[in-house]
């Protein structure tokens, strides 16, 4: 039995996961101490108008990871990097809001699990792996909560968000192109999952949510030897080596068929060509798994390849023609 578990929400941007975060701490779920983990919060925000901006954003997806790190071990064993205090691309507000809740809880020596909420979109599978071998690391319980709301709610609530605060159109059709629901991959590490609908929160879905994470305290996600990680690491390695070859292919052709209907493709050119590295970058950075992709004979799906990558080079293509 474990003594803390990560669960980790997904869902297009308004589809309430925010809110139900705030629901499940002032529920009647009293065998539990919830600790919220904002990405939105903890991440200033950026409006992308460069190229650049993403991996900024990246770099402090990262940072958020290991301030979740942090948390768990803070909570664990009382011990703390406190050089992540001093790190000033993070809120520096939200920080502290949580490790002194944290704190508290720890000096109460409360006898309650605890969970923490990570509160993101996490619409690829790799973001959400992230989470899970860090429950692996630290041998917490590992869950997964998909937030299922219509697409035009989602819309309207994203819509009446305040300016900074907006996801602009084009990327939340990006975001919802790229979601890569949990339960749909042979991932075992995944299976520990449910759907909440977010129009309302009753007893029955509280209910659905303590049956989840009473099975991850119960069942810990164990660490994995140091020979199996190795050869997890070159497996992933091979695979996104062959899907960054033939994404490079398919790409290159969806090059040709816009610059082929374009009335000026000297103008376009250029913007294309940088949309088709961003896209393989999102390839580079783990955001695409070849698995996903594979036949029952094991060879790549090209149809179901091809309209993930249309969609989402039309998507950065968009966005720099906004910037």
């Amino acid at each position: 039995m474990s003594k803390a578990c990560i669960c980790v929400l997904c869902g297009l941007p308004g589809s309430g996961k925010t809110t139900f975060c705030s629901s499940l701490i002032k529920s009647e779920l009293h065998q539990y101490q919830f600790i919220h983990v904002c990405y939105d919060a903890l991440i200033p925000w950026i409006d992308f108008k460069d190229p650049r901006d993403i991996h900024a954003w990246k770099a402090r997806r990262q940072l958020v990871l290991h301030f979740v790190h942090n948390v768990l071990q803070f909570f664990l064993s009382g011990n703390i990097d406190m050089k992540i205090l001093q790190v000033q691309t993070l809120v520096e507000k939200e920080v502290n809001r949580v490790l002194l809740q944290t704190e508290k809880l720890i000096k109460s020596a409360m006898t309650k699990n605890v969970v923490i909420l990570v509160d993101d979109n996490m619409q690829f599978r790799e973001m959400r792996y992230e989470y899970c071998q860090l429950s692996r690391q630290l041998n917490t319980g590992f869950a997964i909560l998909y937030m299922a709301c219509p697409l035009l709610i989602c819309q309207q609530r994203n819509e009446s968000r305040s300016s900074e605060s907006i996801v602009k159109n084009q990327s939340f059709l990006r975001i919802q192109a790229q979601m890569e629901l949990p339960g749909t991959s042979q991932c075992k590490w995944e299976s520990n999952y449910c759907e909440v609908d977010t129009s309302t929160i009753d007893d029955d879905v509280l209910n659905k949510v303590a049956v989840l994470l009473d099975h991850a305290f119960a069942n810990p996600m164990q660490n994995i030897n140091l020979v199996d990680h190795k050869l997890a690491e070159h497996t992933r390695l091979v695979n996104m080596n062959s899907l960054t070859h033939q994404a490079d292919i398919v790409l290159r052709r969806l090059c040709g068929e816009v610059l082929k209907h374009e009335l000026s493709p000297q103008c376009l050119a250029p913007k294309l060509s940088l949309a088709k590295k961003m896209v393989l970058q999102e390839i580079k950075c783990g955001n695409m798994h070849e698995n996903d992709y594979l036949t029952h004979t094991r060879h790549i799906d090209q149809e179901k390849l091809t309209l993930r990558l249309r969609n989402l080079l039309t998507g950065y293509l968009e966005e720099l023609n906004l910037s």
